[in-house]
């Protein structure tokens, strides 16, 4: 199973299970500085686990969003990747 760091753990779950879709089902969001115009954002994101719920898979992941080195924000997010059949 993929793991490990990724640019964008939402296309990661694309390219490597197939879904062509996933359903936001909770997210946290910690701000820590704005993003200034004309500075680029890196995302980085790590898939934390995956569980199923009633039949529906979910995976769970971080992201931490970069500028010029300076923290912008970090996620702690969780979507429905598969639905129960």
């Amino acid at each position: 199973m993929p793991a490990g760091l990724w640019t964008n753990p939402v296309d990661l779950l694309h390219s490597y299970f197939e879904c062509p879709m996933t359903i936001h089902l909770s997210s946290k969001i910690w701000h820590r500085s704005p993003l200034r115009e004309g500075e680029i954002l890196y995302k980085r994101g790590q898939i934390t686990g995956f569980e199923e719920r009633n039949g529906n898979h979910i995976v769970h992941f971080n992201a931490e969003l970069t500028a010029h080195g300076r923290l912008i924000a970090i996620v702690s997010h969780s979507s429905v990747f598969k639905l129960r059949e």
